[in-house]
């Protein structure tokens, strides 16, 4: 006779005479093993709730990052179009941005916004249609542009000369901005400066920057390539950190002070060498830098300098070469 309707099955247990029964709930596994499950649709109501989500979802990204978004439609249609900063294939250097870039950009473009800088600085701006930010005047920026810009909306930016100082936090999380030209008035790069500005592949620092500050340049990931020049002191603590696509980094022999942490996480960089000027050094300068195979140090004794803090090279595997030499 077949099995009643809501009774458990029994199995005949070999290794036994009697009987053994089945829970209720491994048969409803064995069940559900065995059979292919039903398909369970979403009731109307639910699937027009989720729609509406979608859409608004949709309408906030295009309010939000509308330019962006067309920037890169367009770059995608017509690709010729494409500035001269960006490079073709994503693995090669980048040259360094030219201030007749970023001229020629900015002479077609339409000023839609015109002033001075808060905090009573002797500095004015004007923003054009493309993108451009340029700023001239004399003094120190000491404003933060997210104070005064939707920082999306800005692509590129012009200091112009007569400005002597990039202050803390002036640029910090312009994401969208590709180029940036620093006039060699210039004399320091201030607190994170230009920390996230994750877009930007390449920037030129003039001979006239004596020092770069904690964190200027830190967590800009597309930031390949970078110029240190000769006349800078000091590399303040993480200014270059987690700047992952760079590949190199040539330290000047100006250099006196290299801060904490400065070149932490840059995971692209496999050589670098330390001049005989730098006399002192922070911890954790090459922290994180995993493909970092040699550092090459001129001019010192085999030993850690007086100076240099004990763990400054800890946090990497690369093999330390001490080269010395009086002259260099």
């Amino acid at each position: 006779m077949g099995q009643k309707k809501g009774s458990v099955k029994r199995i005949k247990n070999k290794s036994k005479k009697n009987s053994k029964a089945i829970s209720p709930d491994k048969y409803v596994d064995i069940y559900h093993k065995y059979t292919k499950p039903k398909t369970h649709l979403l009731p109307p109501g639910a699937v027009i709730s989720i729609i509406c989500v979608l859409l608004a979802a949709s309408a906030a990204a295009v309010f939000f990052y509308g330019d962006q978004i067309k920037s890169t439609v367009e770059s995608l249609i017509h690709p010729s179009q494409v500035t001269q900063t960006e490079s073709a294939d994503p693995d090669d250097d980048l040259p360094p941005v030219q201030s007749s870039q970023v001229l020629k950009v900015s002479a077609v473009g339409k000023v839609i916004k015109s002033g001075k800088l808060k905090n009573g600085e002797n500095i004015t701006y004007k923003v054009y249609d493309n993108g451009v930010l340029s700023l001239s005047g004399e003094g120190e920026i000491k404003t933060a542009m997210s104070d005064m810009f939707s920082l999306t909306k800005i692509t590129k930016i012009l200091i112009g000369r007569g400005i002597t100082g990039i202050g803390d936090h002036a640029f910090e999380g312009c994401l969208s901005v590709s180029a940036v030209n620093i006039s060699d008035t210039v004399t320091y790069i201030g607190e994170k400066a230009f920390c996230r500005c994750g877009s930007l592949p390449s920037v030129s620092i003039p001979e006239s920057v004596k020092t770069i500050g904690t964190g200027a340049f830190s967590r800009c990931a597309y930031l390949k390539r970078i110029n240190l020049p000769e006349g800078l002191t000091e590399i303040g603590d993480s200014a270059f950190s987690n700047c992952r696509s760079i590949k190199s980094f040539e330290i000047p022999k100006t250099v006196t002070s290299i801060g904490k942490w400065a070149f932490s996480g840059c995971s692209g960089i496999t050589y670098i060498e330390i001049p005989p000027s730098v006399v002192n050094m922070g911890t954790y300068v090459f922290h994180s830098c995993v493909n970092l195979k040699t550092i090459y140090i001129r001019g010192q004794t085999n030993t850690i300098p007086e100076g240099w803090e004990e763990l400054w090279s800890s946090g990497c595997d690369a093999s330390i070469i001490w080269k010395i030499s009086a002259a260099g």
